[in-house]
């Protein structure tokens, strides 16, 4: 009976959760600085993902990591650094606050759903050095967690402007709970989303954490949910971290706030369309430095990275 019960719960939650896939309210945030004022980096050839990890409670070690990430973001050498995982709009207002001297253009969307994890936020997070023209959050289809795209047009240096996105695609959670959604399991749920965004006009530019690793030759680099990776090659897109380099591992098996039941992938993706493939002088992993840190369970110093995924620059 109480197992009857269990089941009886979760096929309740699940339904909730579908009922109010609908329901979900969005405000859009940004900031920008004074018309008058100057700011360097009007154009705009760095372009930065990085995947945070800031959940809270569900997160080992998130109140050191704020910090750390929070002072790394404030120097980072870079143009526009799309965030993932800001879960917490606080967080996201503190982030803002730290980097405005040197990021003064922001956007982010508040997005709020009852039925769905962590009451439908979408943890994406835009800042950037130069304009962010039209900017705006475009919902995307998804079971249990809020997922989005924030796009905006920015000047490139050797171009008026182009329109970029930034994004957190689907993953599987595994056996619990299972797939409920609209599409045939989360492989195409996230394959789906990509296929949005691609769709998108005039979008010559996608980062963000994919979660979606091929398979990389001579590599440790194993494959993982690749049907999103497969969407964005087929829609004219390629990844010059993978194809222009050996690469190493975003999420990698010794990382302390990973853990190692998926191995060595690349999840983390800067996606360019193929004609701007020439342009690109290069791309590297970033923000994988570690910072020795008491455990606070054993009282031994740990390697501490900033997140469970590593952060990559690409430059025009």
């Amino acid at each position: 009976m109480p197992l009857i019960a269990s089941k009886l719960n979760l096929t309740v939650v699940l339904f909730l959760f579908q009922l109010g896939a609908a329901c979900t309210r969005t405000s859009e945030h940004s900031t920008a600085p004074a018309p008058s004022a100057t700011v360097e980096g009007q154009f705009i050839s760095r372009f930065t993902t990085f995947n945070t990890a800031l959940a809270d409670s569900h997160s080992p070690y998130y109140e050191v990591r704020r910090q750390m990430i929070i002072n790394d973001l404030k120097n980072l050498d870079t143009d526009l650094i799309c965030l993932q995982e800001v879960w917490d709009p606080q967080d996201a207002e503190d982030i803002i606050s730290a980097v405005k001297p040197r990021f003064p253009y922001t956007f982010y969307a508040k997005t709020w759903n009852l039925f769905k994890w962590r009451f439908g936020r979408n943890g994406l997070l835009l800042l950037s050095r130069g304009p962010l023209k039209n900017a705006t959050y475009q919902p995307l289809d998804s079971f249990l967690v809020t997922r989005g795209v924030i796009t905006a047009d920015v000047n490139l240096r050797r171009e008026e402007s182009t329109t970029i996105g930034c994004t957190h695609l689907s993953t599987t959670v595994g056996k619990f709970p299972p797939y409920l959604g609209k599409y045939d399991s989360w492989d195409a749920e996230q394959a789906q989303q990509a296929q949005t965004i691609a769709a998108i006009p005039g979008i010559s530019l996608v980062m963000g954490d994919m979660n979606s690793s091929p398979s990389v030759a001579g590599t440790d680099i194993k494959a993982f949910m690749e049907t999103g990776y497969q969407a964005f090659l087929k829609n004219g897109f390629v990844s010059p971290y993978i194809v222009n380099q050996t690469p190493t591992c975003t999420w990698c098996a010794d990382n302390v706030v990973a853990g190692n039941e998926w191995g060595n992938l690349i999840i983390d993706h800067i996606f360019i369309q193929q004609k701007l493939q020439g342009r690109v002088v290069s791309v590297k992993r970033v923000l994988d430095e570690k910072a020795p840190v008491n455990d606070g369970k054993t009282n031994s110093i740990i390697p501490m990275p900033l997140s469970d995924h590593f952060g990559l620059t690409l430059s025009f």
